[in-house]
């Protein structure tokens, strides 16, 4: 998804080389750069379906708790850019 103002792209990349569960993270970066930061990368499960806030000032998106189990339950996620604070908006 790309912010409101055109600055920010985030993204979905598996950032494990190996194994036979991908570990889908989120990532951001600024159009442009070549460097983009997981912003997920303390779970080892799935996250995905990175979206903005209409404001920009937000970017939710989903996450799993188990990795490799794809019938997992889905929690959405919210995260503010300024602060790098997450909560969840809802389980299950």
């Amino acid at each position: 998804d790309v912010s409101p103002d055109g600055e920010l792209l985030a993204f979905v990349a598996n950032s494990r080389a190996e194994g036979v569960y991908p570990d889908r993270d989120v990532f951001l970066m600024k159009i442009g750069s070549k460097d983009p930061e997981n912003l997920t990368e303390d779970n080892e499960a799935p996250d995905g379906q990175p979206m903005f806030a209409p404001d920009g000032k937000s970017l939710a998106y989903t996450r799993q708790a188990i990795a490799g189990f794809y019938g997992d339950q889905v929690k959405l996620l919210v995260r503010d850019l300024r602060s790098g604070k997450t909560d969840i908006l809802h389980e299950n």
